[in-house]
């Protein structure tokens, strides 16, 4: 991993092979997708490193906080903070300190396997619950998604690979692929989808990017996945891949119990 200063600004890991040193873009992103107000998500918020967002997350309780793992791997709860009840990037809302970080135990820090790409943020405090600040359903570990599945992501990233992150939330809708097709296709580039994760199309160009990860997938106002890795936003013949929520419900109740 890298260190504090860029926790998953990027995620950009170094992949070694055939003697060759090639850095794909594992932070994930929403590309080709439209505003939307904060009354429609008030599940998500912003994981911030000195006021700047490094990547998003769900609430799934007053005080617990869903997201990625490689997002918050290298951090301490002391320089992390969450902001919630905003659609406006790094503005607005309320910001809380992180008082404890909770890191899957079977994700690795190393390497390009992001299989249980997970962590939990404690709160230092409750926020108080509104039509702005609202938890997320989680779906239960006996769950599945079928193939062609409809769901909705949202963030802060970046409309498009290298551009300018928005100044407002958005959102994009993206259809589920079957795990074999995005397998087959990562496993040219040596990269695993495991049966931790999940597939997406970006077929229609629409997908999440820089900034975008450890965010939500929806479906049907429960969350499904969390947004986890791909190869650079909206790339024609790549899939996003996300954790799958059925994979570590069973973690996440050892933890808060939700």
């Amino acid at each position: 991993m890298k260190s504090v200063l860029n926790i998953c600004v990027y995620f950009v890991l170094t992949w070694i092979a055939a003697g060759k040193s090639i850095t794909p873009n594992f932070a994930t992103r929403i590309a080709g997708g439209e505003n939307v107000t904060i009354e429609e998500f008030p599940y998500h918020v912003s994981v911030e490193y000195r006021g700047r967002n490094l990547c998003g997350g769900s609430l799934i309780g007053d005080t617990v906080v869903l997201t990625v793992a490689h997002c918050v791997s290298t951090a301490s709860p002391e320089i992390i903070k969450v902001r919630a009840g905003t659609d406006k990037r790094e503005k607005g809302g309320v910001v809380v300190n992180v008082k404890e970080i909770h890191l899957h135990e079977n994700f690795s820090r190393s390497g390009v396997d992001l299989s249980y790409d997970a962590a939990l943020l404690e709160l230092s405090e409750p926020l108080s619950l509104s039509d702005k600040i609202n938890t997320v359903e989680l779906i239960e570990e006996n769950e599945s998604l079928e193939v062609g599945t409809k769901g909705i992501v949202a963030g802060f990233g970046r409309t498009k690979a290298g551009g300018r992150y928005p100044s407002n939330l958005m959102k994009a809708e993206l259809s589920t692929v079957d795990r074999k097709e995005c397998r087959d296709k990562y496993d040219e580039n040596e990269l695993p989808v495991t049966d931790t994760m999940f597939c997406t199309s970006t077929a229609e160009g629409k997908d999440a990017c820089q900034g975008d990860d450890g965010g939500a997938f929806l479906v049907d106002s429960k969350q499904f996945g969390i947004i986890s890795w791909g190869w650079g936003c909206a790339r024609e013949g790549y899939y996003e891949v996300y954790t799958s929520i059925p994979a570590i419900r069973a973690w996440i109740n050892s933890k808060v119990n939700i």
